[in-house]
């Protein structure tokens, strides 16, 4: 379902750094085009709280050495394969943006992704120094 300009994105905060979560939730509560549907500690019932919710974008917050956020990244992966997942990650300064769109399998599209990967691989070599592709 396509959102209408005059409707919110619904994002659901999972963080184990309340201080973060709480930031984040801050953050957002001021962009008049996104609603907080809620903050979760992460744990396994997120799992069930995303499937209630029904969030347009999951944010998980906090650091990617927990095995907690990680197998939770792979769980919500698996399951929910076309939301869109935002990881901040405290220890690193870094954020990872994880979205799937599935499509109808056809030549045409294997073709455009295979162009796309080279496309991305040719800019990370220029980002690196690199100048062959």
């Amino acid at each position: 379902m396509a959102k209408g300009s005059h409707e919110k994105q619904r994002v659901l905060i999972l963080s184990n750094h309340p201080v973060l979560g709480e930031g984040i939730q801050h953050l957002l509560k001021e962009e008049p085009a996104i609603e907080v549907v809620g903050m979760e500690a992460i744990a396994p019932e997120c799992i069930d709280r995303v499937a209630f919710l029904r969030p347009d974008v999951v944010i998980l917050a906090g650091g990617v050495k927990s095995p907690q956020l990680s197998q939770l990244t792979s769980h919500l992966l698996e399951r929910f394969a076309n939301l869109p997942l935002i990881c901040v990650d405290l220890e690193r300064d870094t954020v990872q943006i994880y979205h799937s769109r599935q499509v109808p399998a056809r030549s045409r599209d294997l073709k455009e992704a295979l162009r796309d990967l080279k496309g991305l691989s040719s800019f990370t070599s220029f980002q690196s120094g690199e100048t062959g592709y």
